[in-house]
């Protein structure tokens, strides 16, 4: 295999080269001592060229997804990945659990996007007890999770619709990164406890196939500097994620899961895959989707190749939002952005959307899920919040496109 998949926040391609097999020294010389002459550029590529291993794909045969369905139905993991910001990805996975439910009543589905503390409101969810905005509040998932909820929405509400369980598999945000930061051995005991302790070092090509997205990593974000921390994060990423799973498993081992992960955490089973079977021997299968990218025949059990589809322009307010404690405040404006010509300046602190209060930049990003550019709202903000009076205005902000 000469491509790997892994990522932090989204998902990277990067390929090693291959090296073709040369004879030995002793039977060269030999081979040389036998002619008598040199070999010329040609016998000696001739004679050392090793026979590969070549595959083929009729794709004017490929089948459908249907075919694949009745394999994957036989087993109780389904791995299905993606990469995260391809909306046609989802889809596809959509497609899938949609298949192996039919099959399987007790299907149950893993997601990388949720952490492990958001249990209890991913089953409020489904169980009807929290509506979309409430979940995605409660899960805090717009600080969590940077990409578009849009892209994930057709799954959780297939779930909900069909009481299907969703489990959160990921560890948070804040350990992730400390370990990336400053190593394994920063962690509290409190953090500890919020993730595996079963974290294997053994897989030296693991490691070294995550240089290259260490350095990519690196050149934006100043603070990684340590590769060793970079591989610990990954590793514990990928473990407890694979922990959380067979936990599941092992409360309800009759039922069916299909793990849904960025490709990354996948592809050749070096990630999820194998951590999840070294704990618990079930059947499973892995299936990647590869459009858009390369692909190899070992990379999977399946490759999926859907097309793509694109979401809907998101309507935009045209300004850079920064957090400050219990409220949001301005930093930038987008020049000709909707807030900009609306008379929105730098520092001024959002208090409402159409009435709903804003603390959070989730809270910003809530009020806006289904909004569309051209559409009107209504915002508030408080003018020199710092000072001991200040101004309360009022705004119709006209949203954008993405500029």
């Amino acid at each position: 295999m000469n491509i790997h998949f892994f990522s932090q926040v989204f998902v990277a391609l990067f390929a090693v080269g291959l090296l073709a097999c040369e004879p030995s020294t002793d039977s060269y010389a030999k081979k040389i001592h036998a002619v008598a002459v040199a070999p010329t550029a040609e016998d000696s590529l001739e004679h050392t060229a090793a026979p590969v291993d070549v595959r083929a794909i009729d794709l004017s045969a490929l089948p459908d997804l249907d075919a694949i369905i009745p394999q994957l139905a036989q087993k109780q993991v389904v791995f299905v990945g993606e990469i995260h910001d391809r909306f046609g990805h989802h889809l596809a996975q959509l497609e899938i659990i949609k298949r192996l439910h039919r099959a399987h009543s007790d299907l149950a589905i893993g997601v990388e996007y949720f952490q492990r503390s958001s249990q209890p409101h991913l089953d409020a969810y489904i169980a009807g007890e929290l509506d979309e905005k409430g979940f995605l509040k409660k899960t805090e998932y717009f600080e969590r999770w940077s990409f578009d909820y849009r892209l994930y929405r057709p799954i959780f509400r297939y779930a909900r619709k069909h009481n299907i369980p969703l489990v959160a598999l990921n560890i948070p945000t804040e350990i992730s990164r400390k370990v990336a930061l400053s190593g394994l051995g920063s962690l509290t005991d409190d953090e500890k406890a919020q993730v595996t302790a079963q974290v294997d070092k053994s897989d030296l090509e693991y490691r070294e196939l995550l240089r290259a997205v260490f350095e990519e990593h690196r050149q934006r974000n100043t603070e990684l500097d340590n590769f060793d921390y970079f591989v610990e994060a990954q590793l514990l990423w990928d473990e407890s994620m694979a922990d959380n799973a067979t936990g599941y498993l092992r409360e309800y081992p009759q039922r069916h899961l299909v793990i849904l992960a960025g490709n990354g955490h996948l592809v050749y089973g070096s990630g999820i895959p194998r951590r999840l079977l070294r704990r618990l021997p079930v059947t499973s299968a892995t299936v990647i989707n590869a459009s858009g990218q390369p692909a190899e025949p070992d990379m999977a059990d399946f490759l999926v190749f859907p097309p793509k589809v694109t979401l809907p322009s998101a309507g935009l307010l045209g300004i850079y939002m920064q957090k400050k404690e219990t409220s949001v405040v301005v930093e930038d404006l987008v020049p000709q952005g909707g807030a900009a010509k609306a008379g929105l300046t730098k520092g001024d602190q959002l208090v409402a959307i159409h009435g709903e209060a804003i603390e959070t930049l989730g809270d910003v990003k809530i009020a806006l899920l289904d909004k569309r550019p051209g559409d009107r709202i209504n915002i508030t903000v408080k003018r020199d919040a710092s000072s001991t009076s200040p101004e309360v205005l009022e705004f119709e902000v006209v949203l954008t496109a993405h500029q």
